[in-house]
């Protein structure tokens, strides 16, 4: 899988960088054909927030976004729920239409 990880203010850390990695790269445990993800994470004084796009096969793009006002580390993890939550709906959608499939 493809990371690209943007930073939108100069108040974001490296380690925050790789926080983020680590945590997006997690996601291809829950679905093997995410191709590629976008993470943009921008900290501006006390605002923070975490945009993650996921690209996976089959054209479908899920998105998780999160503003949160404690730190940058909070914002990243709810992004990350949510792109779970919606990877593993994606992917019980996918592998309910293959059961449906006559044979």
């Amino acid at each position: 899988m493809k990371v690209e990880i943007t930073a939108r203010n100069d108040g974001v850390s490296e380690r925050a960088r790789e926080y983020a990695e680590k945590k997006i790269s997690k996601m291809s445990r829950f679905f093997e054909r995410i191709t590629s993800a976008r993470v943009v994470l921008e900290s501006e004084g006390d605002r923070h927030k975490a945009e993650m796009v996921l690209a996976a096969g089959g054209g479908a793009t899920l998105v998780g976004e999160a503003t949160d006002s404690e730190s940058l580390y909070a914002a990243i993890d709810t992004a990350v729920d949510k792109l779970e939550r919606q990877v593993k709906k994606h992917k019980e959608k996918l592998v309910e239409r293959n059961r449906k499939r006559p044979r």
